[in-house]
């Protein structure tokens, strides 16, 4: 079995969700590759050690410059603040490391474009962390899509809500940075909603919003911080086939916690998606003008290839969709593919994101 070295960089959340996702590819795919976690690198070295220790990994560092220059290391993975990404990604293409980024790639679409440039002209694998593209239920309502099931699109409808920022006490974060430095919904929450309209739909041809920061100021270390970047987003999207429809982006949604859905509505048909039920789509089939309601279309396990761990009867949780992810990255690694979602496709969600903040709707 072939064997990827591995280095995350970043020992927080998504650190340890890439991490987790990595190894675990094996368990649920008949592959003849493995990822080994070879090194963790993070500021903090007490946090640093105690977690790689924890996790398996062979070694842990601070210095993200002896990872770059560690010819044993085959992946970099980036888990770090947004305004990381591009320096570190750079590095890590031009070392002639894979790379595996967690989203937004960049901070700026100029950034993005030129990282999505470097890696095309490379042998360097890169692919962007977009891994809602991989629910079973999303997989199918894109291949239904794809084979004009619902018709052409008329219209669509997709929100992503938290309640995270309602809460004038929650303390100042690099979520919560200027716009020039990652923060903002719009890169966090907004970013997965575009590229899964991006995924499913005709090219955007438009794109506006209107914004809103709820609070002026949050507290760090027992000072007030000016807080410039945006809490909820509202897009309003036309599609170059004339469909209209509308994004939400919100961490102003009070009483919810990660909501996400999507819907597409055809001349022949439409498609629900809701990512409380994964493996499940709604969809309406009106070909034939008799049909009357949405029936639920079972997806549960079956990506490409299907999970041999897993059956059907099981229900997909919260790490699945990232678990497929990088088994698709590794698996482009392994055979030579181009990655999707890939550089390019992340740089076209961020020119898409500046857009959409640049574009007032009213």
């Amino acid at each position: 079995m072939r064997s990827y070295n591995i280095a995350v960089i970043g020992a927080g959340f998504m650190g340890t969700t890439h991490s987790l996702s990595a190894v675990s590819v094996p368990f649920y795919y008949d592959c003849d590759f493995k990822a080994v976690l070879n090194t963790l690198c993070s500021r903090n070295p007490e946090t640093t050690r105690r977690r790689a220790q924890r996790y398996g990994f062979l070694n842990w560092t601070t210095d993200f410059d002896s990872v770059i220059n560690n010819p044993e290391i085959d992946i970099v993975d980036i888990c770090t603040p947004n305004h990381l990404h591009y320096s570190q990604a750079k590095a890590a293409i031009l070392a002639g490391k894979h790379v595996y980024c967690d989203k937004p790639l960049c901070v700026t679409s100029q950034q993005a474009y030129r990282l999505a440039e470097l890696a095309r002209n490379s042998k360097s694998v890169c692919q962007v962390t977009f891994q809602h593209r991989f629910w079973p239920a999303v997989m199918r309502l894109k291949q239904l899509t794809d084979s004009n099931a619902i018709g052409e699109i008329i219209s669509f409808r997709a929100v992503f809500a938290h309640s995270s920022l309602v809460d004038p006490q929650k303390p100042y974060a690099w979520r919560n940075a200027p716009i020039d430095r990652g923060g903002g919904v719009l890169n966090d929450l907004g970013s997965h909603l575009i590229d899964l309209i991006c995924f499913v739909c005709p090219e955007i041809e438009s794109i506006s919003s209107i914004t809103r920061t709820l609070y002026p100021t949050r507290r760090q270390d027992s000072v007030d911080v000016p807080v410039t970047s945006d809490d909820a987003a509202y897009m309003l999207i036309r599609l170059k086939n004339g469909a209209c429809g509308t994004a939400e982006a919100t961490k102003l949604a009070t009483g919810m916690n990660d909501v996400l859905k999507l819907e597409i509505h055809g001349s022949k048909g439409a498609l629900m998606f809701d990512l409380s039920d994964p493996g499940r789509l709604r969809y309406f089939d009106g070909s034939d003008g008799t049909a009357s309601g949405f029936k639920t279309i079972d997806c549960m396990q079956k990506y490409d290839p299907p999970c041999d761990f897993l059956t059907g009867a099981v229900l997909p949780g919260w790490m699945r969709a990232h678990i497929h992810s990088y088994f698709c990255f590794l698996n482009s690694i392994d055979k030579g593919l181009v990655p999707c979602p890939s550089f390019d496709d992340a740089a076209k969600v961020q020119k898409l994101i500046e857009t959409a903040r640049d574009n007032r709707a009213f």
